[in-house]
């Protein structure tokens, strides 16, 4: 009967030695949750417009290299109407370079796959 005291008494005096610790912690973990939610939203805005950037490029870039391969490589000299309609209806089609729901959708999951990577490990873009 005697040692149960001294057990529950080295237990509370565990937890009271600890007590700063975890009192510590708890609120860098308050303090730094809505830190790391404006963070990520910071790293989501940030990927998306180089992200959308980057897809738009990436149309550019292949657009011409089919209008190159239709002059340099088919011995035509020139590409056909077809051809140009497809760049004009590829590279920004109905007047804006991001129309279609599927370059929406990749653009965003990029993005928010980027957003996450840069606010968890944040040692990566150095």
């Amino acid at each position: 009967m005697e040692k149960r005291p001294t057990l529950l008494g080295k237990a509370i005096w565990s937890g009271m030695k600890n007590l700063p610790s975890v009192i510590a912690r708890a609120a860098v973990l308050m303090v730094a949750t809505p830190l790391m939610f404006l963070l990520f939203i910071f790293n989501l805005i940030k990927s998306l417009i180089a992200t959308a950037i980057g897809w738009f490029v990436f149309k550019v870039v292949v657009a011409f290299l089919v209008l190159c391969y239709w002059a340099f490589l088919t011995k035509e000299g020139t590409a056909p109407a077809s051809v140009e309609l497809w760049f004009k209806d590829w590279t920004m089609p109905e007047g804006v370079p991001i129309y279609h729901w599927w370059e929406t959708t990749i653009i965003v999951v990029l993005a928010v796959i980027t957003a996450l990577s840069l606010t968890f490990r944040p040692e990566d873009e150095k």
